[in-house]
């Protein structure tokens, strides 16, 4: 199982090192503060918890912003694509050309 962590520097404490859920453990290096959130995490466990992953879908309020940066599948796309492709061969081999 692999969960993300976040390690921060706490100013004048060293670093805290923090899991999902709240868990969190305190430790005067990164490492130490690694190992501490471990045993957190390992007794939790221990004591029956669970962790899973989730997919959670993007919900926009704005539905238009769903195609952006998407290009159409079809064959004026790929024309184009293959235009842009052309262009950029004849270019890299004259080194004259803008």
């Amino acid at each position: 199982m692999k969960l993300p962590v976040l390690v921060e520097p706490v100013p004048g404490k060293g670093f805290v090192a923090k899991a999902p859920f709240d868990w969190s453990a305190e430790g005067q290096t990164a490492d130490e503060a690694m190992a501490k959130l471990r045993a957190v995490v390992a007794r939790h466990m221990q004591l029956g918890a669970q962790a899973a992953v989730i997919d959670v879908p993007h919900v926009s309020s704005q539905p238009w912003l769903s195609g952006v940066g998407t290009i159409p599948d079809d064959e004026v796309t790929q024309l184009w694509l293959d235009a842009i492709a052309e262009n950029r061969r004849k270019m890299d081999a004259d080194p004259n050309i803008l």
